[in-house]
């Protein structure tokens, strides 16, 4: 693989595959007008499109016969996939991901899907504990951006998908606090990576 074959072909797709998944999230939040959950999947693919980006870049030095020469991109590649694995298992697979949000409106839909579905629970610290399973849901909210997120232990990820769905619902029927800040920046990055791709693409046909 050379990096003719790395830059034409394998970091452009990789590209528009994050444009797509920020576009899709943003623009989401943007136009239905009411916070919304997403599965941590979509902010794995995010980080792996991008970790695709930094291994291509180490197999084309690699294999493209320029590893003395760039012996330096190849270390920055293999610690950049070693990070972005890490932050896809610890951050993008787990859990569900809420956009839109404020700190009182996620632990609102919280319990109005916990009420909807039946589940007793007691408020503790850092989320619920559901009774008498003691299943422990995490919350956390990053109010300034208008992101929040959900997620529990492994076993109970079939119950989180059914909190998830219950939330969705509350608040496509409710009026409830809004911060769009997040959708806005995922919108403006989808675009940035989109114009980019679009630009290279009319470059390297000129």
């Amino acid at each position: 693989m050379d990096q003719s074959f790395y830059l034409h072909w394998v970091m452009p797709v990789c590209m528009l595959l994050m444009a797509c998944c920020f576009l899709a999230i943003g623009l989401r939040g943007l136009l239905v007008r009411h916070p919304f959950l997403v599965s941590g999947r979509w902010v794995l693919l995010c980080i792996g499109a991008w970790a695709a980006t930094q291994l291509g870049w180490m197999i084309s030095a690699l294999f493209g016969g320029h590893l003395g020469q760039q012996w330096s991109y190849v270390l920055i590649g293999a610690l950049s996939c070693a990070g972005l694995i890490w932050a896809a298992l610890y951050f993008g697979a787990r859990g569900y991901w809420a956009y839109g949000v404020t700190t009182t409106s996620l632990h609102e839909g919280l319990r109005a899907s916990l009420k909807t579905l039946g589940l007793r629970n007691e408020v503790g610290f850092g989320g619920v504990y559901l009774t008498p399973s003691g299943t422990h849901i995490s919350v956390s909210v990053f109010h300034a951006r208008g992101i929040g997120r959900i997620k529990v232990d492994r076993p109970a990820r079939p119950l989180l998908r059914d909190v998830a769905i219950a939330m969705n619902r509350y608040y496509a029927a409710s009026n409830v606090a809004m911060n769009w800040t997040a959708c806005y920046l995922y919108t403006a990055a989808g675009l940035l990576l989109l114009g980019w791709v679009l630009f290279g693409v009319l470059l390297a046909n000129r």
